[in-house]
């Protein structure tokens, strides 16, 4: 799956964001626990994955692992009101970043949405691949794919001219975690080298993945 082989001197910064209760933390030792335990399939036992990877310090958790061909350290920055002014000195070193919003929650929305929008249009992150995940969608009352996509200007001048991707995820399940990650560090290239391409669905530079 992808764990240890071929990280010799390739490391990797992956920074997640997004707001309290969001699923940040869960998401984090989600993909860590599946790397770790090559397990990829959770639904049949779903709950809150081992924290014990992870590296707890004010304001966020650390975590480190290999995966998918890089030594990667994780950052889940905390998303209290009181931490976020902490997420621009991690983003603007950041290999990838992550945004997550709870689906569920909709009352969130427009406070998750502008956070989402000042970090996209900060030029430290201009050439950053971002991956927008839309958790909890193993709940009913998930928002539907497309109502956040307008929602939040996904498929506008936000996110053109860079790696990105919205997905709808599990991270209590583990649905479509490892996919997501997969593609996430895919888009990872040397400083200074070729940028990935732009996935594409008819004009717009994201994919839906159901699976």
């Amino acid at each position: 799956m992808g764990n240890f082989c071929g990280c010799i001197g390739k490391k990797a910064n992956v920074v997640i964001l997004g707001l309290q209760n969001s699923g940040k933390t869960t998401t984090m030792t989600r993909i860590m626990s599946i790397v770790t335990r090559q397990e990829l399939d959770v639904s049949s036992h779903p709950g809150h994955p081992d924290d014990s990877l992870l590296t707890p310090t004010i304001g966020q958790n650390i975590g480190h692992i290999s995966m998918f061909g890089y030594k990667t350290t994780i950052f889940d920055m905390g998303g209290q009101s009181s931490y976020r002014k902490q997420w621009s000195v991690q983003y603007a070193t950041a290999t990838t970043i992550v945004f997550i919003i709870d689906g569920a929650d909709a009352s969130s929305f427009a406070e998750a949405r502008r956070h989402f929008t000042q970090v996209m249009q900060d030029e430290a992150t201009a050439n950053t691949p971002v991956l927008f995940l839309i958790n909890k969608c193993d709940l009913d009352t998930c928002a539907r794919f497309e109502t956040v996509v307008e929602y939040f200007s996904l498929d506008g001048p936000l996110t053109h001219h860079r790696p990105f991707r919205v997905l709808r995820v599990s991270a209590l399940t583990g649905h479509s975690i490892y996919y997501a990650f997969r593609w996430l560090m895919a888009q990872v290239t040397p400083k200074g080298g070729r940028p990935a391409r732009h996935i594409r669905v008819g004009s717009s530079n994201f994919e839906k993945m159901i699976v």
